[in-house]
């Protein structure tokens, strides 16, 4: 059975683009552009390619290297950003296929634009990004189609499909700290790492947060976690699945690895640590939480079919009480989170676009909330909104 319809998946990654920020220039990247000057491009990332990325299994979904976007610091920052991208998952080979054909760069990293524009976290613009504009600024492109989580070799039984989420984002941080790759002040050399990623990014910031930490020991390290924050929620439309009965499914296909030490706590249900609730408690490493109560792609994913003006009094009264429930679910699950901005709107995977900073609720932004817990600035670092 098929988690997700594919044609509303392809309209959400259409609309909300899960997590991913658009690229600036489409051409082919043969070869790595190099750092991108930043005197004359202020707010563009470049390429870059892991290196020998097949010997340290950092591959897409097809075998081909893994890639990243990096800003260096115009002032020599020694603070860091790296941001997962986002794209949903495959619960089974057939999603997989499905990808490859209609949404090909969430298998590969053929083709790849040279460089990509910077938006909200990953900008490097004061106006656009406050806190961490002056940074080093990174985003890893979503490949492995496993919520950044798998360890799975191409063989028959996978299609010769490679699931390599946590090698990539492990070979990524070892790249960015070789000063033979990363000129120092490099990743090795760093205070300070903000760990984040939008939608399945923010499913992977929960599962490799705390072994991210342990990887850069003598580097500060923070998480977060944008509209990865999961709940058990039922779908809308039984039999489709829900996305947690999606990921039940996936994760086998992945040999996806979640948190450890929640995964020690709950083996008789190790999917259970991909949702947010089940995973936090466990994770030793600080982390901020954005996610929205009514967040459209979540709801679209879990098949809530959108407004019609030819809607029924008894749709629209069955839908409005899932939304009801659905908000009410995301705030009870956040009720031992410290740190967080939840609002009740449809927003998701704010951080990398102009809506992580112009997006209000309670008058603050994801930006600044953010920026107060980050800083340990006086001001809200947890805000959930509720219904009037």
């Amino acid at each position: 059975m098929r988690s997700v319809p594919f044609a509303a998946w392809i309209l959400v990654s259409a609309l909300v683009a899960c997590g991913t920020p658009a690229p600036a220039l489409v051409v082919d990247a043969g070869a790595d552009a190099g750092d991108v000057d930043a005197g004359a491009n202020a707010n563009l990332l470049s390429l870059r390619t892991v290196r020998d990325a097949v010997s340290r299994n950092a591959v897409c979904n097809d075998g081909t290297a893994a890639i990243y976007y990096v800003h260096r610091s115009v002032a020599r920052s020694t603070r860091w950003v790296v941001y997962l991208g986002g794209g949903g998952f495959a619960a089974n080979l057939d999603e997989v296929f499905q990808r490859q054909m209609y949404v090909p760069e969430l298998v590969t990293s053929t083709g790849a634009p040279t460089t990509m524009d910077g938006a909200g976290l990953l900008s490097s613009r004061a106006n656009d990004n406050p806190d961490f504009y002056n940074d080093n600024l990174v985003f890893v492109r979503y490949c492995s189609s496993d919520v950044w989580s798998g360890d799975r070799e191409a063989s028959t039984e996978t299609a010769n499909f490679e699931f390599r989420g946590k090698a990539i984002v492990r070979a990524v941080l070892e790249d960015l700290s070789d000063s033979s790759l990363t000129e120092e002040p490099n990743l090795a050399s760093a205070s300070e790492l903000l760990f984040a990623g939008g939608s399945a990014g923010g499913i992977g910031v929960l599962s490799v947060l705390d072994e991210v930490a342990a990887q850069l020991q003598a580097v500060n390290v923070r998480g977060f976690c944008d509209a990865g924050w999961l709940t058990g929620v039922a779908s809308f439309a039984p039999p489709l699945l829900s996305l947690a009965q999606g990921m039940t499914m996936g994760r086998p296909l992945w040999n996806g690895h979640a948190d450890s030490d929640c995964v020690a706590a709950h083996a008789d249900d190790e999917t259970a640590c991909y949702l947010g609730e089940f995973a936090y408690p466990h994770l030793q490493t600080p982390i901020f939480i954005n996610i929205s109560q009514l967040d459209g792609a979540l709801l679209l994913l879990n098949h809530v079919p959108a407004p019609m003006d030819t809607d029924s009094a008894e749709l629209i009264a069955i839908r409005n009480l899932y939304f009801a429930n659905f908000a009410a679910l995301t705030r009870d699950s956040l009720s031992l989170v410290t740190a967080c901005y939840s609002a009740i709107d449809i927003a998701h995977a704010v951080g990398p676009s102009a809506e992580f900073t112009s997006r209000v609720s309670l008058g603050e932004t994801t930006a600044h909330v953010l920026g107060n817990w980050y800083f340990g600035r006086p001001g809200v670092t947890h805000l959930i909104q509720q219904p009037e």
